[in-house]
């Protein structure tokens, strides 16, 4: 059964220098992400989440994993992780999770992509790789 777990910096960083590696990054910060963020990453801010996130479900379908995260990654990129599992959840299941079988249930966890959470957010990620460019940019996108 899949469930939402902890990714260490160094692992989104093998990930992201290996290319090509099928993953979706979301950044849920809002006006802090002017400090920096991970090239690549997708902001969809914390409080504008459950509408924003709508935008880019497709790509976090297509995903083989979708990392999740926000400044310390201690409470808005868990929550919105928890979310994104919700919305997948109902996305597979087409609403059906409560008539279903401990099964058939973890058939479904084995389709959806592998959800992510970045260990210390992107302080700990800034503070480990802000002199890479490959890693950090502080170009707003």
């Amino acid at each position: 059964m899949r469930n939402i777990s902890y990714l260490s910096a160094e692992t989104l960083k093998e990930w992201i220098l290996e290319k090509p590696f099928n993953f979706v990054i979301l950044d849920v910060r809002g006006e802090d992400r002017a400090d920096g963020h991970i090239p690549g990453s997708i902001n969809v801010p914390s409080d504008t989440f459950l509408v924003d996130i709508e935008k880019v479900m497709d790509q976090c379908l297509r995903a083989k994993c979708v990392i999740v995260h926000c400044t310390m990654s201690q409470i808005r990129g868990p929550k919105a992780a928890r979310v994104l599992h919700e919305l997948l959840m109902n996305r597979f299941c087409k609403g059906t999770q409560d008539s279903m079988s401990p099964i058939e249930i973890d058939e479904v966890l084995h389709k959806m992509p592998s959800i992510y959470i970045l260990e210390g957010g992107f302080f700990y990620w800034n503070q480990r790789y802000c002199n890479d460019k490959r890693l950090v940019s502080y170009k707003m996108n």
